[in-house]
């Protein structure tokens, strides 16, 4: 069952306090994400064609998907869902909740809390993240892209206690980070990409950690490509 926290209203004047952590969107990890060299494909499932490469700055296999938008689903439409964090447990079924606690300068801070599959031995994870929308001045107006880190709670103490008071069973992702892109073809269509690369924390084998992180990145990407075309 996916609940989504109530949060008192002593608690959100104190998250509103927290709001303003040193960001994590200028990690050096985002540009190894984006960088197109040292891929190497993993597999494919169901037209999402998955690679993954080793990252220096993390010390940590990352992972992205590609595959083509549908026709039936504008970039603009699938941008939009991506930005609606809120929604985001509506179609990710992992997600137990997903709440924004602020939106200011074009940064969208939130937390989610994620309950994984009876098939991983893992405990739950929360954490919590920055988002934004990347636009360089070259780029057409088709070319999207949407990058997120988490932010360290120690950055943040009082969601975080609220997290872990709320969820005393959950443990705190030690970091991750990600990007998604809508990148525009010649002939008229649309490739989305996503990226992500997790350190789950705890005491998980990297291999355990990495075999789950690659079987999600095909999961979630037809997951929001389907909410996308419900709407």
């Amino acid at each position: 069952m996916w609940l989504e926290p109530v949060i008192t209203a002593f608690a959100l004047n104190a998250i509103a306090v927290d709001a303003s952590p040193v960001t994590p969107l200028d990690h050096p990890v985002h540009a190894e994400l984006a960088a197109e060299s040292d891929w190497e494909h993993a597999y494919t499932s169901d037209a999402v064609v998955v690679y993954k490469k080793s990252l220096k700055s993390v010390d940590h296999i990352a992972w992205m998907g590609r595959t083509s938008l549908p026709e039936t689903v504008s970039p603009a439409a699938l941008l939009a869902l991506l930005e609606d964090t809120g929604s985001h447990a509506q179609y990710n079924r992992s997600l137990a909740a997903s709440v924004v606690l602020d939106r200011t300068g074009g940064v969208t801070t939130f937390y989610q809390v994620v309950q994984t599959p009876n098939y991983v031995p893992l405990s739950d994870r929360w954490w919590i993240a920055q988002a934004r929308n990347l636009h360089g001045a070259d780029d057409p107006p088709a070319r999207l892209r949407r990058i997120w880190a988490t932010v360290p709670s120690t950055e943040m103490p009082t969601v975080g206690a609220h997290l872990a008071t709320t969820y005393p069973k959950a443990i705190e992702i030690a970091f991750s980070a990600g990007r998604w892109e809508l990148r525009p073809r010649e002939d008229g269509s649309t490739e989305v990409i996503y990226c992500i690369v997790t350190d789950p924390g705890g005491a998980v084998p990297r291999s355990l950690s990495a075999r789950f992180a690659g079987r999600s990145v095909s999961e979630n990407l037809r997951a929001i490509l389907r909410s996308a075309g419900n709407r």
